[in-house]
């Protein structure tokens, strides 16, 4: 197989594996905006039941450790994931130009 060939193939699957990395650390990370957001209306919803003493939308508990609970999680995988995907992205699509340059 020729080099420029076999440097088109590892390119475009080097490109493909680091664009789904991206992909799932964004719906991850849209997850827990959605989760942490969700959380900041509870709270300011139990805040202003029992300042104003009127009903609670939600059940009136405060939830805390929220952004303590994300960067336990997003601490061991997350960040190199997402540097991964950036990484074998930016790989693939160097690959696939060098290719036209190779004879």
């Amino acid at each position: 197989m020729e080099i420029n060939v076999l440097l088109k193939i590892i390119g475009g699957v080097s490109s493909g594996v680091g664009s789904l990395l991206l992909a799932y650390r964004g719906y991850v990370i849209l997850n827990w905006v959605k989760y942490i957001l969700f959380a900041h209306e509870k709270n300011i919803d139990a805040l202003m039941g029992t300042v104003y003493k009127v009903p609670n939308v939600y059940d009136g508990e405060i939830i805390t450790g929220t952004v303590n609970q994300l960067l336990i999680l997003e601490g061991k995988l997350g960040l190199k994931l997402l540097i991964l995907g950036f990484v074998l992205f930016g790989a693939g699509m160097l690959m696939t130009a060098l290719s036209y340059f190779v004879a």
